[in-house]
């Protein structure tokens, strides 16, 4: 299914409640976009992100499902920490970036 998020810093915890909380059409589209997920899990990881991806993949995945030039493009348009910082304290706030 979609287990291999756990490869990328997210807990069995935190896994365990994606599962709960996104409705089955995401869980399909973390499935169908595998690939770019991956990589897109890869960058906030080098970024600094990962005890908080469940945050991002919970409320804003369309940034974990997007080919990643795209959102290296969205990202080259704010600050990194920044970011990394909306999402660690307060993901909701992400929203007024993109």
């Amino acid at each position: 299914m979609i287990e291999y998020l756990k490869e990328y810093g997210i807990s069995n915890f935190d896994y365990l409640y994606l599962q709960k909380n996104l409705n089955p059409e995401d869980i399909q589209r973390l499935m169908l976009a595998e690939s770019n997920v991956r990589e897109n899990l890869l960058y906030f990881n080098k970024l600094g992100l990962k005890e908080n991806l469940h945050k991002l993949i919970l409320y804003r995945l369309d940034l974990v499902i997007m080919p990643l030039d795209q959102l290296k493009y969205l990202l080259s348009k704010i600050d990194k920490e920044l970011f990394v910082q909306l999402v660690n304290t307060n993901i909701k706030n992400l929203i007024l970036l993109f």
